[in-house]
């Protein structure tokens, strides 16, 4: 069995401490990638089921592609009862699904001025709305995250994909200060690249790598260092929400 450093058991509690800090308004997370085969989907959902562990019920998961990141959620779910969302109108609870704390939506709109129209008006009943919309073109993919408070960009440990994902982060960071955009690179293609851990430091937004993970790839549970990384994610969105709140 392999023993934690300090460090890294000091990581662990900054990344706990960090997930279940309470929310003051509701934060709007997007998750996104310029390309397919990111691991885009995997780690908006397992980021999000962080998030609704220590407030379940208070999280919302926007598939826009219905069945790609809330696809247990919908799958296995049960429709929100008045006791779990008192609040929402039962014509909206009707099309949502609970299951292990995390609250579903299934969304196939697939542009911004839909989900303005029909997801912005129930967000204010949740602490976390995060909202997967897949691989979009650049004006697309810019227009999410400029209407988000952080957006969450993946790309593969691939040269060209990871490249890719970090000029457009470094793009939307230079665009505004209010637009606050980390990257999570996925080690999809088991290529075992040390060039996300070389390039990571010296960038200015937050870079969190994921190592390769056959089991998640299977279809089976993902490895201990597969949650924890997923965890450091959880953490470094929140982080960043609330640098955005000081900053504004």
């Amino acid at each position: 069995m392999v023993v934690p450093t300090a460090s890294a058991q000091y990581r662990a509690v900054e990344d706990l401490t960090s997930i279940t800090a309470p929310v003051g308004a509701t934060l709007r997370y997007s998750f996104t990638a310029l390309e397919h085969i990111t691991g885009l989907s995997t780690v908006a959902a397992l980021t999000l089921r962080e998030f609704a562990r220590p407030r379940p019920g208070r999280v919302l998961s926007v598939d826009t592609r219905p069945g790609q990141s809330a696809r247990d959620v919908l799958r296995d779910g049960l429709p929100l009862s008045e006791e779990k969302a008192p609040r929402l109108p039962a014509d909206v609870r009707q099309w949502m699904r609970l299951h292990r704390g995390l609250v579903a939506v299934a969304f196939d709109g697939g542009a911004l001025a839909d989900w303005n129209h029909t997801i912005a008006p129930v967000i204010r009943h949740f602490d976390i709305v995060g909202t997967d919309w897949g691989a979009l073109p650049l004006p697309d993919a810019t227009q999410a995250a400029m209407a988000s408070d952080v957006t969450c960009i993946t790309g593969s440990y691939e040269r060209d994909s990871a490249e890719s994902a970090i000029g457009f982060a470094r793009a939307l960071a230079e665009q505004s200060e209010e637009c606050r955009p980390i990257v999570v690179l996925s080690d999809i293609t088991a290529s075992r690249s040390t060039w996300p851990r070389i390039i990571a430091p010296h960038l200015p937004f937050p870079v969190v790598s994921i190592p390769h993970d056959a089991a998640l790839l299977a279809g089976r549970a993902p490895t201990a260092t597969t949650l924890t990384r997923v965890r450091a994610v959880a953490a470094t969105l929140r982080r960043a929400a609330t640098e955005r709140d000081v900053h504004s």
